[in-house]
């Protein structure tokens, strides 16, 4: 039998932390829910850019009555997203980071806002892609939100 090189009860030392600020709607993604695969709907909108809604928060973790309160907002976000024919993929980050320059490894760069996860989707335009960060709960527990429409560079496939 193979032995694992990882303590049974290893302590956590902080790590996952940033991840436990934005998991529960990830973990709610994840579940199935509005995870942008259903069949398009007669809602479907056509001629769709890309976004990227790039969320930060400062405050720490999430508590726990927070984060159920979070979860219960985001699951009638996700199904009007869904039935409006947005596509959504949500990514979170682990709690390793490294930092490198032109000189090696530099130090965390000093920012006020913690980077916590990204949501790709699709929307008509750059005022339809505000108008959906707008509406995302996240908004109502300290996050803020960056959107900015991303691109495949020309070459790259």
């Amino acid at each position: 039998m193979k032995r694992s090189s990882v303590p049974k009860h290893a302590p956590d030392r902080g790590r996952g932390r940033v991840v436990i600020l934005f998991a529960l709607p990830l973990m709610v993604f994840a579940l199935g829910i509005g995870a942008g695969t259903a069949a398009p709907t007669s809602h479907q909108k056509t001629h769709m850019k890309p976004f990227v809604l790039i969320f930060r928060r400062d405050q720490g973790p999430l508590s726990d009555p927070e984060k159920g309160r979070l979860r219960d907002q985001m699951v009638p976000w996700i199904s009007k997203e869904s039935a409006d024919g947005r596509n959504l993929e949500p990514r979170g980050f682990g709690a390793e980071s490294v930092f490198i320059g032109p000189e090696g490894h530099v130090d965390k760069p000093s920012h006020p806002d913690a980077l916590t996860s990204t949501l790709y989707l699709e929307a008509e335009d750059f005022p339809d892609a505000e108008a959906v960060a707008k509406s995302h709960p996240a908004l109502g527990f300290g996050y803020s939100i960056e959107i900015r429409e991303w691109f495949r560079p020309q070459g790259i496939k």
